[in-house]
């Protein structure tokens, strides 16, 4: 196996990105055996019928002789993924700190980082090396049935890491990141949680806003839902996502939100000056610019950013 492999990988929440790291480890070659923990018997099952995970364990069994049970499917593991809402994270820490292995990994996938780094620090052991993650990949849908091993190629994969981690830990979860395609890309947590604000959250929030303005149309004259042709479908494609994964993720970068909002209305209100006055070119000539230049960005597979 390759360096930065892992013998007992544990995935906690094992749906579309936590089931998808988990085929793209096993396609790398970086594993040999992966334990899906979750809440959900029945999506537990459909991951191993799919042969996503190879081991199942439940969190709350309830007699349930068929799965392990949490503290055994912790302290297999010689690397834990926490891919559950980001808003849940903290509260497996608890339960990794009292049994994982002294020499496991722990990282996450949650989006917004913060809250999670500043939580393992508090409550896990320096025995364990933590390293924050968040690849800037999926789709809008939800669930393991959605899994796929090449969701991470030639994505960025944002490592943030913390007092918990150490240079060792560092350069595995490089080498695990570059296996599966991706690049990655060193963060501080709340350099992450500013710069996704802008790139991710907000622009999740304007997609749901524009579906909503959509709706208003609608209930003035139906036909309007006819005329939303490819360009409102690609704009607010991602206003399909799960609403209530995305709530919580609001919430959890409120603060960067509320800034970025203050930003956005100047721009509306200039804009909608602009349109008042009939001279928008200016403007809109240099929002095409920095469009243009986005597709420019080249990412450097394999060395990082």
């Amino acid at each position: 196996m390759d360096e930065g492999s892992f013998k007992k990988v544990c995935i906690i929440g094992v749906g579309l990105i936590g089931g998808s790291l988990a085929l793209a480890l096993k396609k790398a070659g970086l594993c040999e055996h992966v334990i899906g923990l979750g809440r959900r018997l029945e999506s537990l099952r459909k991951a191993l019928e799919l042969a996503v995970v190879d081991e199942i364990a439940l969190l709350n069994p309830e007699g349930e002789r068929e799965t392990l049970s949490p503290r055994e499917a912790i302290s297999q593991a010689d690397l834990i993924v926490l891919a559950t809402p980001p808003s849940t994270i903290p509260a497996f820490f608890p339960l990794i700190a009292e049994n994982a292995k002294d020499d496991c990994l722990v990282t996450d996938v949650g989006s917004v980082k913060r809250r999670i780094i500043q939580e393992a620090e508090r409550v896990l052991p320096q025995r364990l090396c933590f390293i924050g993650g968040h690849p800037l990949a999926g789709m809008e849908k939800r669930g393991v049935d959605w899994s796929n091993a090449d969701l991470f190629e030639r994505t960025v994969y944002v490592l943030t890491p913390c007092l918990l981690s150490n240079p060792e830990g560092m350069k595995k979860m490089r080498a695990l990141v570059v296996s599966i395609g991706a690049v990655p890309l060193i963060l501080d947590a709340e350099t992450h949680d500013y710069l996704l604000a802008y790139t991710s959250h907000f622009p999740h929030i304007v997609a749901f806003a524009l579906s909503l303005l959509l709706q208003k149309a609608g209930e003035k004259n139906d036909r309007a839902y006819c005329l939303a042709a490819s360009g409102f479908r690609s704009v607010t494609r991602i206003a399909k996502s799960p609403p209530d994964i995305w709530e919580e993720i609001f919430l959890e970068n409120r603060e960067n939100l509320l800034k970025i909002w203050e930003e956005w209305e100047e721009i509306m209100d200039d804009m909608k000056k602009r349109l008042i006055e009939g001279n928008m070119k200016e403007e809109l000539e240099k929002a095409k610019r920095g469009r243009e230049f986005l597709d420019e960005i080249t990412l450097q597979e394999g060395k990082g950013i």
